[in-house]
């Protein structure tokens, strides 16, 4: 078929027009592809534009959250003298947040608490929308105005946390989103990254490992922990977040099981919670005199040197336990050498009245007779920590005889012998040295002797001339050698009790006119000194057939006591005033029908004078130190002082015979203290040639183990805690507490509300103070022990802070803290901000209600070595010690144990270890007891001593030694203490008369809180300045109000010495900060979370 051109031309112009078509179809496609496309992109960049902003939004909406947190704690806890808690510290039944911060003002815990948690802010705490741990908030939803803050963080749901969030107002009725925080109290918690003391440089460790805790003991919460020995891994210390513990303890989920119990970020200031402004430092006050006259005044009168405010002694003037015995007590360091100290006497002289009856703080001018003159006696209390042995015995037995004659042939005479013994004892963990002593007792027995059908009626002080004198002088001696041959001295092993009795001698020895003296030796079996009633008597002699016997004798009540010492070794027979008096005491028992020492009212049988010439045994009296078994019922160094300067009876009872019968601290032995057997010697140790009593658990017995009882520790280097002050010895009279501080059992001479009786017992002016809550109240939140050495200066005392030199490494300097010292040695406001260049390093407040913190820091002293003393050759042995607290810096026995009896012997002189169990029953019952307070503890004097306001057992004691009582010291074993006992024998003036617990409190192995408080005491704190907030903010669809972003974060807020307002460099205002919100807090770290962290 033969097409033509023309149709193929018209074909080809029709194939050409399509081709176009379909290129034009295709671009605009391809333009509308692209037009798609970039309305895609468009719409995903909006998108993402929207969604970083709802996102930077979140964020910024928990950053608002964070400062606002900020801003409540700075309000609420930037001054000093507030207290922190969870609030599961309150009694509330209904608590649904029990891990929300409250913050209480000191003063005030019984009000209410403010709740640093979102929802409050703005709010007055009596505002119906102000939450408290007891609200109810839903959980967490997209229908609720909650948000989880803790919830992966812990193994436990119980412990999860959750707030009420806020809406951030935007324009109009919008909101931008909400913001809501939560804030975590460190301070409660114990902190695991503290180098163990093995990690540090071995010229820079802890001088005293028996009494000063260095880090909390973590290994005692978990096998894991004790596996990988976590106390002494050089990582530990590197450990910046709870999250290390899974690597450091290589066991996984251990940071949640812990959240709320373990931290990495405590750090707290030296900050006085009762009065404001920082705690002043005492290791420099007591080292250095200018200083301690810039705190306490250059006047031994200063009011400022006195604890009890206004208490004065009509004659001598301000009275009472004073900050000078502190400040000797802490200097006794530098006179041991070798274990080995010379005593201690008061500055000024003792001369209390010792016969004409006086009361404590108000004895004024008395005009008593000596030597047939009238002397001035004063009471002027000691400002020197008074070191020296003490009266603990008195025995005294009589026998009658006959004596042939030597110019009358046929003829006897009558004699009356006397077996006078005493004990002396050093209740200290140090050797006394070298130095005479004399005891100068007046006691006027009266005999009834029976001679034929005769009778007469003889008083020893008719019958010893007439000088004037009242007194015997007795004067010790421990050597076999002539008397007043300068061979004259006694000494004292660590804790030993030895006895003197008439020294024995060629020729029988009379009882001489008054003004000689009379020589003891330390021995059991004296030489009897004999009175000749026929000559002295005037009985005249009798024929070998009169019969002769005893009908009664009575020591009567003119007793008194009074121990003296000397320098000199060859001092004279006669009596002489070199000799200063250490120790007095008007009586050992009350007079007053019932009281006195019982009579010997049993006549012996009759004999011949001729047959008498052997003697026979009539009667004997023993008095002693309290024992741990009596029944006179005292808790030994709590209701009673073991070293009194100045005792009498009546200051227990009254002069009608109420009350107890003995002087505080000492008892009778059998009937009021005549023994049934009257031919009993002392019992007595032998070792090395020394004739030690017994103690302890009694004092008749053949037992080694109740030999040496050292009670009272004599520093050897620096303290480091205030809790080591307890062995200061603040008291002077015989009621007063042995223990003073630290101690918070109460005076049971004084109501339990009350810290003062006046006119105790109906006496007149006898009023008795509660001395431990007084001076706990002065102490506790003010001071504290640096352990800086005050005589460097310059470079040296620059590389001491920075090489971290000095002792107490729980303490850290700041940069220009050595300058500081240096102007603090001057300037007394400088001295009262010298603190503001420290901080504590895991810091633990006693408000914590976790049981595993507490758990932790009560396990502090755990695995170390201990220096063991002998106290016969004073030297020690290191021995490895598991979980124990010792009352001395060096023990002179090893552990004891309530559960094993091996250990028994450890009780007297040794330390107390606790098993993990002990340790758990004491965490648990210490946070039980907070929570049944349902309040915290506004200052660490509340929490050290006894509650006067609360329920009857809170007044009884203070929570420490109320649940170691419970729960370790009710296991003492009945061998080595009975319970207390009633204390009266007549008519109760005692204002506790129910008291219950054990006598041998005053002993290394009954637990008291003051041990605990020796360890722990630079740590505690009832107030936390380490703070974790955690913040949420999120972002809401403006249209729909939809959360369309949300964002955690968490920080670390640390309260600084910085003052928010004024002068930063003013001393004054950095000690006291003006204005309202006290000192600044900073943002220390900070991250962001994702939602899987909270």
């Amino acid at each position: 078929m033969f097409i033509s051109p023309q149709a193929i031309a018209s074909g080809t112009a029709r194939k050409e027009g399509g081709f176009a078509l379909v290129i034009a179809l295709s671009l605009m496609a391809f333009i509308l592809l692209l037009l798609l496309s970039l309305t895609t992109l468009v719409s995903v960049e909006s998108s993402s534009a929207e969604t970083a902003r709802a996102s930077m939004q979140a964020r910024l909406n928990a950053r608002l959250s964070l400062m606002v947190a900020v801003g409540e704690l700075q309000k609420y806890a930037g001054k000093d003298q507030i207290t922190t808690a969870r609030a599961e510290i309150t009694s509330d039944s209904t608590l649904n947040h029990p891990y929300w911060t409250g913050v209480w003002d000191a003063s005030a815990t019984t009000e209410s608490a403010r709740w640093i948690v979102s929802g409050n802010q703005g709010l007055a705490v009596n505002d119906a929308n102000y939450l408290t741990p007891s609200s109810n908030l839903s959980d967490p939803s997209d229908q609720t105005n909650t948000v989880w803050l803790v919830k992966e963080s812990v193994s436990n749901p119980l412990e999860r946390i959750k707030v009420q969030t806020e809406a951030i107002a935007a324009s109009g009725d919008a909101s931008s989103g909400r913001f809501g925080f939560w804030v975590a109290d460190e301070g409660v918690k114990a902190k695991f990254n503290i180098a163990s003391e093995e990690n540090t440089a071995t010229d820079s460790q802890t001088g005293s490992p028996t009494t000063l805790s260095y880090q909390h003991g973590i290994n005692q919460l978990n096998a894991a922990f004790s596996a990988q020995d976590l106390e002494g891994d050089t990582k530990t210390s590197n450990a910046n977040s709870l999250c290390d513990l899974v690597l450091l303890a290589e066991a996984a989920g251990l940071d949640k099981d812990y959240f709320h119990d373990l931290t990495t970020q405590s750090f707290g200031l030296l900050t006085d919670s009762q009065n404001g402004g920082f705690k002043k430092d005492l290791s420099l006050a007591f080292e250095d005199d200018g200083v301690y006259e810039l705190e306490f005044g250059n006047l031994e009168q200063d009011p400022r040197r006195f604890f009890i405010d206004h208490l004065e002694d009509p004659s001598t003037g301000l009275t009472g336990p004073n900050w000078d015995i502190l400040r000797s007590y802490y200097r006794l360091h530098e006179r041991v050498v070798d274990g080995s100290v010379d005593i201690l006497t008061p500055g000024n002289s003792l001369k209390t009245s010792l016969r004409t009856a006086f009361n404590p703080y108000a004895h004024g001018t008395i005009t008593d007779t000596v030597d047939g003159n009238p002397t001035e006696c004063l009471d002027y209390y000691q400002h020197e920590n008074v070191l020296h042995p003490v009266i603990s015995r008195m025995r005294l037995a009589f026998n009658i005889r006959t004596l042939p004659s030597s110019t009358e042939v046929g003829k006897y005479n009558i004699l009356i012998d006397m077996v006078p013994g005493f004990g002396l004892y050093n209740p200290y963990n140090v050797a006394l040295n070298d130095r005479v002593y004399a005891i100068y007792c007046r006691f006027d027995p009266t005999f009834e002797i029976q001679v034929g059908s005769s009778v007469y009626t003889r008083k020893l002080s008719d019958m010893r001339g007439s000088s004037g004198f009242d007194f015997f002088g007795f004067v010790l001696n421990t050597k076999r050698k002539t008397e007043g041959d300068g061979t004259n001295y006694t000494a004292f092993m660590p804790g030993e009790t030895r006895l003197f009795m008439p020294i024995v001698r060629p020729e029988e020895k009379e009882l001489e006119d008054q003004l000689r003296v009379q020589w003891l030796q330390n021995t059991h079996s004296g030489q009897a000194l004999y009175v000749n009633l026929s000559t002295k008597g005037g009985l005249g002699k009798f024929d070998g057939d009169v019969p002769v016997r005893i009908n009664k004798i009575s020591l009567g009540n003119d007793v008194f006591l009074d121990l003296r010492h000397s320098h000199d070794a060859n001092q004279p027979l006669l009596w002489s005033w070199n000799f200063r008096s250490l120790q007095r005491i008007q009586a050992l028992w009350q007079s007053g029908s019932g009281n006195t020492a019982a009579e010997f009212d049993i006549p012996t049988p009759a004999r011949d004078a001729s047959t008498l010439t052997d003697g026979e045994s009539v009667a004997t009296w023993e008095f002693n130190m309290q024992t741990t078994r009596s029944a006179y019922g005292l808790r030994l160094g709590i209701d009673s002082n073991l070293r009194p300067l100045v005792g009498s009876p009546r200051w227990d009872g009254s002069e009608d015979g109420d009350g107890n019968t003995m002087m505080a601290g000492f008892e009778y032995q059998d009937d009021h203290g005549l023994l049934d057997d009257s031919e009993t010697d002392f019992e007595v140790h032998t070792n090395e040639d020394r004739y030690n009593g017994y103690w302890g658990s009694t004092v008749g017995t053949g037992n080694a183990d109740l030999v040496y009882f050292p009670i009272f520790d004599v520093p050897r280097e620096p303290l480091l805690s205030l809790g080591a002050l307890q062995h200061a010895n603040l008291g002077r009279y015989s009621s007063d507490p042995s223990f003073i501080i630290g101690n918070s059992y109460a005076n049971p001479r004084i109501p339990l509300d009350s810290t003062l009786n006046s006119n105790f017992a109906g006496i007149t002016d006898l009023d008795v103070y509660d001395l431990s809550y007084l001076v706990n109240e002065k102490l506790w939140d003010s001071y504290f022990f640096s352990s800086i050495d005050s005589n460097l200066s310059g470079t040296d005392l620059q590389n001491e802070i920075e090489a971290q030199l000095y002792r107490s490494k729980r303490y850290l300097f700041e940069d220009g803290a050595d300058e500081f010292i240096e102007a603090a040695k001057v300037d007394r406001d400088d001295y009262h901000a010298l603190a503001s260049y420290m901080r504590i390093n895991g810091p633990f407040n006693v408000n914590s209600t976790s049981v595993n913190a507490w758990k932790a820091v009560l396990s502090s002293m755990h695995d170390l070595e201990v220096p063991v003393y002998d106290p016969v050759s004073n030297e020690g042995t290191g021995i490895d010690m598991d979980i124990f607290f010792s009352r001395l810096s060096s023990p002179y026995g090893g552990a004891y144990k309530n559960d094993d009896s091996d250990t028994h012997a450890n009780f007297w002189r040794g330390l107390h270890e606790l098993s993990e169990d002990q340790i758990n029953d004491l965490a648990v019952g210490i946070v039980d007891e907070l929570k049944a307070r349902g309040r915290p503890f506004g200052t660490m004097a509340d929490f050290v001593n006894r509650d006067l306001d609360g329920p009857d057992e809170a007044q009884r004691s203070g929570i420490l030694q109320r649940v170691i009582d419970r729960e370790i010291n009710q296991d003492t074993g009945s061998e080595l203490s009975s319970e207390i006992v009633q204390m009266t024998e007549g008519n109760n003036p005692y204002e506790i008369d129910d008291l219950s617990g054990h006598q041998a409190t005053a002993f290394p192995g009954y637990l008291l809180q003051g041990d605990i408080l020796q360890a722990l005491a630079p740590i505690l704190t009832t107030r936390s300045d380490t703070f974790v907030i955690r913040a949420y903010g999120d972002a809401n669809n403006p249209v729909t109000n939809e959360v369309v972003s949300t964002a955690y974060c968490e920080a670390v807020v640390q309260r600084l010495p910085d003052p928010v307002e004024g002068n930063i460099n003013d001393s004054a205002n950095r000690n006291n900060p003006s204005g309202d919100f006290g000192r600044r807090f900073e943002i220390v770290k900070f991250r962001w979370l994702s939602a899987d962290e909270i």
